[in-house]
């Protein structure tokens, strides 16, 4: 494998990080409710699910026996639940009884649960990964040690393909007051939703792999 093929293979998969979907928009809102935290939290969660599909890319659905389409229709149908839940959790006023420490700790746990369900309902990430990585690199010459690097590389890309997109909302969010915050939140809070509702609905009547983007 090559010095080019890598940079082949990472430049499409910058092209196709930078694509908009219901993780840049959910991560943008989360930067923008959460700041750093937020972003770095809800990246934690991104990778943790990208790191799933990948390895099942590199092991090959075949030998792992997986039924794609089932797998697709339960991860996404949790998913939808999970995210409405959040979004419906992103209205209620905050426990005065619960100390901050308590209150942000639970938020960042959020984001990187709802991070990770959201990327596990995506299975066009096996799709895209599966039909680019062989075009770039041989799979009966690659090493385990190379497999990690590659995991790596890509999970880096992507993670920054989100980090333009969210960097200057973080960034101007310091000169936004807190009433206007409050707003955002409730934003949020619906977009979170809507995003539940959308994937929800894609797991509706799945009938091929095509079905359930």
């Amino acid at each position: 494998m090559s010095i080019e093929s890598l940079l082949a293979l990472a430049a499409a998969v910058f092209v196709f990080a930078l694509k908009p979907g219901p993780g840049i928009m959910m991560a943008m809102t989360r930067s923008v409710s959460d700041g750093y935290r937020g972003l770095g939290t809800f990246l934690i969660g991104f990778n943790i699910g990208l790191a799933v599909y990948l390895g099942i890319v590199f092991i090959g659905l075949e030998t792992l026996h997986i039924d794609i389409i089932f797998l697709s229709v339960l991860v996404k149908s949790l998913a939808a639940v999970y995210l409405i839940y959040l979004g419906i959790k992103g209205f209620q006023t905050p426990n005065p009884k619960m100390r901050v420490e308590e209150a942000e700790t639970q938020s960042l746990l959020d984001n990187v649960s709802s991070a990770m369900m959201l990327t596990l309902s995506n299975p066009m990430i096996i799709v895209f990964y599966a039909s680019i990585i062989p075009v770039f690199i041989n799979p009966d010459t690659i090493t385990l040690n190379m497999i990690f690097f590659i995991m790596a590389m890509l999970m880096i890309i992507d993670s920054l393909g989100m980090v333009i997109y969210c960097l200057p909302l973080i960034l101007f969010r310091k000169t936004i007051p807190q009433s206007f915050m409050d707003k955002v939140r409730v934003i949020s809070s619906i977009i979170i939703i809507m995003i539940g509702l959308y994937i929800g609905y894609t797991a509706i009547g799945a009938v091929d792999i095509l079905s359930v983007f």
